[in-house]
């Protein structure tokens, strides 16, 4: 279920890699900048195969440099962790209603003490706006705790879709 990926552009962040990272929901991606490497485990073996697969075949390139893939250490997946994704879960957090009181360091300062943050979008034509963690334990984590907060009480806090999902 985690793909190796070695010899990552020095500038490259988290963001780049699951920008183009697709096929399968995320459990967690590792990535190590001082060393050039991440680790990507996928919540479904096959889909991890199929991205191996794919990157083996066609290359694996990010900011333009061809990355090295392989495989990380076998593990299973957890039973919490199956219970999550039973229930839709995903490293994305959703949330609606957002107005402008919903701001980027607003989320980054409230949602920071879960995990490390990934992403923040937010959608201001939408009203909407989605925190994307590097593991699904911390968006879960976030969303039990964030929905104890007065101030987020008028918005709906959710799992959103994890973008590296996307076919």
């Amino acid at each position: 279920r985690t793909v190796y990926i070695g010899g990552i552009h020095p500038d490259a962040t988290t963001k780049d890699l699951c920008d183009v990272i697709r096929g399968g929901l995320l459990q967690r991606i590792k990535y190590f900048s001082d060393k050039s490497i991440a680790f990507v485990t996928f919540v479904d073996p096959q889909a991890a195969a199929n991205f191996y697969d794919r990157c083996y075949a066609d290359g694996f390139l990010l900011r333009n440099k061809r990355t090295k893939v392989g495989w990380g250490k076998p593990t299973t997946l957890a039973p919490i962790i199956a219970s999550i994704v039973a229930q839709n879960g995903s490293r994305n957090v959703y949330i609606g209603g957002a107005d402008d009181a919903i701001t980027e360091d607003r989320l980054r300062h409230d949602f920071g003490e879960f995990g490390t943050i990934e992403l923040i979008n937010l959608v201001p034509e939408k009203n909407i706006a989605f925190v994307n963690f590097t593991d699904i334990l911390a968006s879960t984590r976030a969303i039990e705790v964030i929905k104890t907060f007065p101030f987020y009480a008028p918005y709906k806090i959710n799992y959103g879709k994890d973008r590296c999902a996307n076919p």
